[in-house]
């Protein structure tokens, strides 16, 4: 049997309405995740350029101001999916590492920023999104840019509450 040991690591992390307000509010946490998240899609390495309308939920095909499939899923954490997998595919040493469930992403560069989401139904055609990041080194260190960061955008420790596809081995 096949069990999941989690390494110490901290994460700091937020909820969001959204996709757009939590991808564009992790670009402005960490411009790693922002350069990983747009490497094959045009966003032009701009995190304003990531849309983020506060428009009414009129229902699918539109919810929170996004484009949604038919199954209410954001066509931006789409594009964004397919860029991270494409980083993975196409890297040709140290490439990162990419956890994918249908819960969401785990996501590790090669140089060890780790970030993610998952996402939660709400409704038939609703999500609600829980981004998070970590630092390379595990621990955040006290002068860290990254830590300082996602405390000002009102990220908080979720530690504990990071899914165990990200970060997590394997153990027999």
């Amino acid at each position: 049997m096949k069990t999941f040991i989690r390494p110490c690591v901290r994460f700091y992390g937020k909820s969001f309405s959204s996709f757009h307000k939590g991808v564009r509010a992790l670009s402005r946490v960490s411009e790693s995740a922002l350069q990983s998240m747009c490497c094959s899609i045009d966003c032009k390495s701009h995190r304003e350029n990531i849309p983020c309308e506060d428009v009414e939920d009129d229902g699918c095909p539109f919810l929170n101001g996004e484009a949604v499939d038919r199954y209410g899923v954001s066509l931006l954490e789409q594009a964004v999916t397919a860029s991270l997998l494409n980083n993975v595919y196409y890297a040709v040493t140290n490439p990162p590492d990419i956890r994918v469930t249908p819960a969401g992403i785990g996501y590790v560069t090669s140089g060890g920023l780790k970030f993610g989401w998952t996402r939660e139904r709400i409704s038939s055609c609703d999500y609600r999104y829980a981004f998070y990041v970590g630092h390379p080194d595990g621990e955040f260190p006290e002068e860290s840019t990254l830590r300082e960061s996602a405390l000002e955008e009102g990220w908080e420790d979720c530690s504990d509450m990071v899914p165990y596809f990200l970060g997590a081995e394997e153990q027999e």
